[in-house]
């Protein structure tokens, strides 16, 4: 029988050949955040500070106002606002609930009126049907009635503030729009102060001073849509949306894993596929087994590259290696990487160059007896941010949610993790697809 030494030397020499094998490096490029942001909003400005008025000339100005909801006891809202401000009764609002949740006008206050001019303050409950950041619902949200960006602060992957103006084609007007939005369950409550922009200059301390003070209050579920728990016997589990299909499972390898997963339901046209590797030195299938087993890195390069090959794309560009804030004791190694794909060209068109049409994600993550490999595949976030948004959020979940148990037959204290300036440096940018 072989040693624990022994079993945790034939581990880390397999690490380390898979790793090399995989140029698996350790070097920080541009974060997904702010590489989403320029593409789709070009640059944007910090959120302003008051200007004239003080904190404490704010207080004396205003009144707390608190609000919650008989209809819905999930959910409230605080915010304060100047005395002068006058509430709309709730019975005149325009909501409705679902699932015994309160959707639609949650509040709203009006300030006094400026000629025809006049500010408003209003919060809403939107309706959200799939999982996404509240960053990527935000873009989805301006691009798609067209708002224009000013300014960005992502507090969380739940919750942020924000500023855009809003140009209203029928009376020929511009609003500045201070927002703050929050997702709970299957809703986002989004609380915005509009003001004119003609009185921009004269209240945007107000408006400062009012978001600043907006606390939204609820519960609901952690996910967005129902999940599904995805098990393979004892070696992994993770879970997954109901909107997604585990189309594909290949387990004919006695220490490997192969999963297609695509954002579909049955019957449904597929809009992001996610491709799932799991390798390991030892069974998956059997701990009893002591049996030590292959694995040929280059066959799931190889089918990594089918997915895309099969639509008549090549690599492109490298993109960026995102950071999906991974717990680092989880992992021995972990990097993800994005790159352009574009349409292969004939021996007709060496002289053009293709315009990319989708993104390939590709991540690679080492633990003690299991090495993991998840690719994704999906449409450009320029061209249809919505869907990208969707497929990157299942992507990172998975990810980060996947739960593995270690060969019984290893003691993990004996596994030491590999210094990080122990690989060698990168000759290029793109290292996993090279």
């Amino acid at each position: 029988m072989a040693s624990k030494t022994g079993d945790c030397n034939i581990v880390n020499q397999f690490f380390r050949e898979l790793i090399t094998t995989l140029c698996f490096l350790g070097c920080v490029l541009v974060t997904s955040q702010a590489y989403s942001q320029q593409v789709i909003t070009g640059e944007l400005k910090p959120l302003p500070d008051p200007v004239k008025l003080s904190l404490d000339e704010y207080a004396e100005m205003s009144a707390h106002i608190e609000r919650g909801f008989d209809e819905d006891r999930s959910i409230s809202f605080s915010v304060d606002l100047p005395k002068t401000w006058a509430e709309e009764p709730f019975i005149s609002l325009k909501n409705y609930t679902k699932g015994g949740l309160l959707y639609g006008d949650l509040g709203r206050f009006d300030g006094p009126s400026v000629g025809e001019l006049r500010p408003i303050f209003r919060v809403r409950g939107l309706e959200i049907s799939r999982e996404i950041s509240a960053e990527n619902w935000l873009m989805t949200h301006l691009l798609s009635n067209g708002y224009t960006p000013w300014s960005l602060d992502i507090k969380s992957d739940n919750e942020f503030e924000a500023m855009y103006v809003v140009y209203v084609q029928n009376t020929q007007q511009s609003f500045v729009v201070r927002a703050k939005g929050k997702i709970v369950g299957p809703r986002i409550i989004l609380a915005e102060h509009i003001l004119p922009m003609d009185l921009w200059s004269d209240q945007q301390d107000i408006q400062t001073f009012a978001l600043k003070s907006v606390e939204i209050n609820g519960t609901g579920s952690e996910y967005i849509e129902p999940h599904e728990v995805y098990a393979y016997l004892n070696a992994i589990s993770f879970e997954l949306p109901s909107s997604w299909t585990i189309h594909k499972i290949e387990d004919n390898h006695e220490n490997m894993l192969f999963l297609d997963i695509a954002n579909a339901r049955p019957g449904e046209p597929v809009r992001g596929n996610i491709g799932f590797s799991m390798m390991s030195p030892f069974s998956i299938k059997d701990p009893k087994d002591k049996k030590k087993y292959s694995v040929v890195p280059n066959e799931i390069m190889e089918r990594a590259r089918g997915v895309y090959a099969i639509e008549n794309l090549e690599q492109g560009e490298f993109i960026e290696r995102p950071d999906l804030g991974l717990d680092n004791e989880k992992y021995i190694r972990h990097v993800t990487e994005v790159y352009e794909l574009v349409p292969v060209k004939t021996e007709y068109e060496t002289h053009i160059t293709p315009e990319a049409t989708h993104e390939f994600w590709i991540t690679a993550l080492t633990t003690p007896g299991k090495v993991f490999f998840l690719t994704l595949y999906t449409p450009l976030r320029k061209d249809d941010l919505y869907t990208w948004a969707i497929n990157v959020e299942t992507y990172k979940n998975i990810i980060k949610n996947l739960n593995f148990s270690p060969p019984p037959q290893l003691d993990l204290s004996d596994i030491k993790k590999e210094p990080e300036d122990d690989a060698p440096a990168p000759e290029t940018d793109k290292v996993l697809l090279d």
